[in-house]
């Protein structure tokens, strides 16, 4: 690594800019300082002049976080990690400057445009957009005896000496020791010759057998050509690092890892990769790469693992290698995101202080352990003590332990309810000074990947109350343990600590009828437009009854269940909930006008109707609701995209129907991104939604056609999506098309306001959009980048036979393909939605006939439309899009007019024309 001019770098200093969290103290734990540490000399620069320090953050290239997070991380779990590091004092004003480390086994996503050095990247982080990759260091045992080049002494092709630390390695374990003819030798604590039950011997505390597994490991590096490094916990494994210092040829197994300076390192020359997916058949595979190749072949192998090994990942280059990725990223600190954080107003009228908010969608890829939290780990009301009349006051039920007045069924509904607070909202709750309404309100928003909204315990606490966990030190403990601090903040004074119209959830629980009266009034001033109050009584009847009666005087939309067990007060502007629609009769309303841009092919057809209340926060939305299978509403999709790069809104894409959802969640995040576009991942509130018909039916999980109306008439279609080329005052505009009809009449339109379609046609620019503005995300991806490098290893021919609810003719067909494969010389790739196709297909070519494993619901029912056995909707979805890509990856495609499927295949592709055959 040539020297350079010097970095500057600002480091935080611990007690002047940051403390340490009381909870590491709390666990023992104590910080680990960064690599970078060792190599200062007294005037805080590095010894061997690869950096200085910067006098100020502003100066320096970098803001390094002197501690690795991997102890954080243990003690607060990543998200409270990340809500720590954005409180760091140059954080928002200079986040890309930022360096942090991170070298454990679970790579925790941060959400952080800063640089992460870490030593267990994973391909699957699309959180942390600038993760660069740490080597392991190897163990003293390893480097005291390597290299070893006695290449005579080795008697085994591969071997594995160590734990069995999941499936993976369970499953190579077992394929080598199945393959014939393989020389193996597999040592892990289920054998009977391994000296301790522990799970890893690097953690022993007995040194006496460690030492002995030590030289054990040693020893079958010395005597193997191959060393398996299957990850473990992480994305790769120690094992990768040791075996290039032994100067052995490594056989890793992971499809997350991504190996340092892979830009300057042909790591093909002396490591052999094999895919997760094929680790059943990792025998078969090494002793078939080892038969291709001589012992001199293997012998230069070794040397170059080696010399790779000392000149790029030596423990004492470990600094050089940190600084290098940092002298690469250089570029990137230069450039300018979008603002990921801004000033609000905080809710409490008592704090005149700003609240940082995010921006829409800034949490939405956050991985949350849900598992981890406490609502989620079984809990359990208590069983009534023996001789009790087996009944329990409120005060004395218990939910995971805790006092709560609230059933763990009541506590299941809020949960759900909250998952309906926007980003950066308010939660009040009140009634439960245990804190298990704060916990299940954190837990909705977890659940829904919701990290920038706060709930507030608004609850008068005694701090001498005699039941545990009711005084305000055991609330905050038990807020603790469900490690949900990091969302939850206590308040006193009930409605009155907060602004008028802030909250967009309150929930008052445990407050007999005459209570209950006094505090409602105060509660709902506190409720923001669309905000939702909800109650959950004691005295059920009465307090129904008194709250129907408060939400018809007042103008409230009202929801009670059927036990009456949870009442929803909704302000108006906002649409009934769900329930609260799930019988109603769905009727078209009439449509208003809107005002449209100027365009003489797109005149306004109604006067303009008079412009709402502006949205708070000067945002405007466009929902895409589904229509259709998916090739439908990627067309749909297609429409809208230009639109909102005209206007600006946000768009939203709803795919929460039961066609690729199993329980109402939106799918589209799931399976696709979008970039270059503004997006939201929470569905908009707002009072203004236009056409009229969606004020009542947006929240409607179903598809458009499901509404009870024709979505084939075009006097329908008028009434219930917008036109591409008008634009609407109101906050919310709805959109939905099953194919391009939309795109088509507005076409002039497009090309004139978006400069980069202007010479396109309507084809060429739904391909336009689908390679630049909608891509599947890695779950999509990463299945067609596998089956394609797997199975498409010559020329390909895509097929999408269509045969259960549309019937494309087949005879037809099958000869276009006969042709085709005749004149390419190429195998097939077939994509349907019905089995017999399959089989006929298979008859006709053999071996030259590749398809997906897939299932089909009985009796020849539409593959999409229909339940099958032992697969959820989100499946179908999935194997659907990976589908769809994989025709795009084919060299020529047939497909059946009527369908859209394949049409979007080709959008994807960059397939000519000419190689695209349309069976009428």
């Amino acid at each position: 690594m040539p020297d350079t001019v010097p970095l500057k770098l600002f480091l935080y200093r611990e007690g002047e800019h940051f403390q340490v969290p009381v909870r590491l103290g709390e666990a023992g734990a104590n910080p680990v300082p960064i690599p970078l540490l060792q190599d200062l000399n007294g005037h805080g620069d590095c010894v061997r002049g690869r950096f200085v320090r910067a006098a100020s953050p502003e100066d320096a290239d970098y803001i390094v976080f002197p501690y690795v997070l991997d102890v954080f991380i243990n003690v607060m779990r990543a998200m409270s990690v990340h809500y720590f590091i954005r409180q760091l004092p140059y954080f928002l004003r200079h986040e890309r400057k930022h360096v942090f480390f991170h070298c454990q086994d679970l790579g925790d996503p941060l959400f952080t445009d800063g640089l992460i050095l870490t030593s267990t990247p994973d391909r699957f982080n699309v959180d942390d957009p600038f993760q660069s990759t740490l080597p392991y260091a190897p163990g003293g045992h390893v480097l005291r005896n390597a290299p070893d080049f006695d290449f005579d002494a080795i008697d085994l092709d591969t071997s594995f000496v160590g734990a069995l630390s999941g499936p993976l390695r369970y499953d190579l374990a077992q394929s080598i020791c199945a393959e014939p003819g393989l020389r193996a030798l597999i040592q892990h604590p289920g054998t009977g010759d391994w000296a301790s039950r522990s799970a890893s011997y690097l953690h022993m505390q007995d040194s006496v057998k460690k030492k002995a597994l030590e030289d054990r490991f040693v020893s079958a590096l010395r005597r193997s050509w191959t060393i398996l490094c299957p990850r473990g916990n992480g994305s790769s494994s120690i094992r990768f690092y040791e075996t290039l210092c032994m100067g052995r040829i490594p056989v890793h197994i992971s499809d997350a890892y991504v190996p340092p300076f892979g830009e300057d390192i042909d790591y093909s020359q002396f490591c052999l990769f094999i895919p997760e997916s094929d680790v059943k058949q990792a025998g078969r595979m090494l002793r078939a790469w080892l038969a291709r190749r001589g012992k001199d072949e293997l012998m230069a192998m070794c040397r170059r693992a080696r010399q790779v090994w000392e000149r790029h990942f030596r423990p004492e280059n470990h600094s050089d290698v940190c600084l290098e990725y940092m002298r690469r990223h250089l570029p990137e600190t230069k450039t300018q995101g979008q603002p990921r954080y801004q000033a609000g107003p905080g809710p409490l009228a008592a704090d005149a202080s700003l609240r940082i908010i995010t921006a829409p969608g800034h949490y939405a890829n956050m991985i949350a352990d849900e598992r981890r939290l406490w609502l989620n780990a079984v809990p359990q009301e208590t069983i009534p003590p023996p001789g009790s009349d087996g009944l329990r006051s409120p005060a004395d039920r218990l939910v995971g332990g805790v006092p709560s007045p609230v059933t763990l069924q009541e506590l299941t509904r809020l949960c759900e309810l909250a998952r309906d607070v926007p980003e950066n909202g308010t939660v009040a709750c009140s009634g439960a000074p245990s804190g298990v309404l704060s916990i299940a309100l954190a837990n909705g928003l977890v659940t829904s990947w919701n990290f920038s909204s706060i709930v507030y315990g608004a609850e008068e606490w005694e701090e001498d109350a005699a039941t545990a966990g009711a005084s305000l030190a055991g609330y905050k403990s038990n807020i603790r343990q469900a490690r949900v601090q990091d969302l939850v903040r206590t308040v006193e004074g009930g409605a009155e600590a907060f602004c008028d119209g802030c909250v967009h959830l309150a929930v008052l629980a445990g407050k007999p009828s005459d209570m209950l009266m006094q505090a409602l009034p105060n509660w709902l001033g506190k409720i923001a437009p669309g905000g939702v109050l909800a109650i959950i009584p004691p005295d059920k009847r009465a307090c129904c009854a008194l709250a129907v009666a408060f939400a018809r005087d007042k103008g409230l939309a009202v929801a009670v269940d059927a036990d009456q067990a949870l009442i929803v007060l909704r302000k108006p502007g906002e649409p009934e909930p769900p329930a609260a629609l799930a019988n109603r009769k769905r009727r078209l309303r009439p449509v208003r006008g809107a005002a449209r841009l100027s365009s003489p092919k797109c005149q306004p057809r109604a006067p303009k109707p008079p412009a709402p209340a502006p949205d708070p926060h000067g945002q405007r939305f466009l929902v895409v609701k589904p229509t259709g299978g998916m090739g439908n509403r990627l067309l749909g999709l297609m429409c809208a995209v230009p639109y909102c790069l005209m206007t600006g809104r946000q768009l939203y894409v709803d795919w929460s129907d039961f066609m690729y959802s199993d329980r109402g969640e939106n799918v589209f995040p799931r399976l696709f991104k979008i970039r270059g576009v503004p997006f939201s991942y929470q569905l908009p509130h707002a009072p203004d939604v236009y056409p009229d018909f969606w004020s009542r039916e947006l929240t409607t999980n179903s598809l458009v056609e499901q509404l009870g109306i024709d979505h084939m008439d075009p006097k329908v279609m008028d009434a219930t999506r917008i036109e591409l080329c008008g634009r609407y005052p109101q906050t919310v505009a709805a959109f939905w098309s099953f194919n391009l009809d939309p795109m088509q009449a507005a076409l002039d339109h497009i090309r004139e306001h978006l400069p980069q379609f202007s010479n396109l046609t309507a084809d060429g620019v739904c391909g336009h959009v689908m390679k630049q503005h909608i891509l599947p995300r890695p779950a999509v991806s990463d299945q067609v980048d596998e089956f394609a490098a797997k199975h498409f290893t010559g020329p390909m021919i895509g097929v999408h036979i269509r045969h259960t609810d549309m019937r494309m003719p087949l005879e037809e067909t099958l000869r276009s393909v006969h042709a085709l494969k005749q004149n390419m010389g190429a195998r097939i790739f077939l994509a349907t939605d019905n089995q017999t196709v399959e089989r006929t297909l298979a008859r006709q070519f053999g071996e030259d006939l590749v398809t997906m494993p897939k299932r089909y619901p009985d009796n020849g029912k539409h593959l999409h439309s229909h339940r099958v056995a032992g697969m959820t909707n989100y499946e179908k979805a999935l194997d659907a899009a990976v589908e769809m890509y994989l025709l795009a990856r084919c060299d020529a495609i047939v497909r059946y007019q009527p369908s859209t499927f394949a049409l979007v295949s080709w959008y994807i592709s960059d397939i000519p024309a000419e190689r695209v055959f349309c069976v009428q």
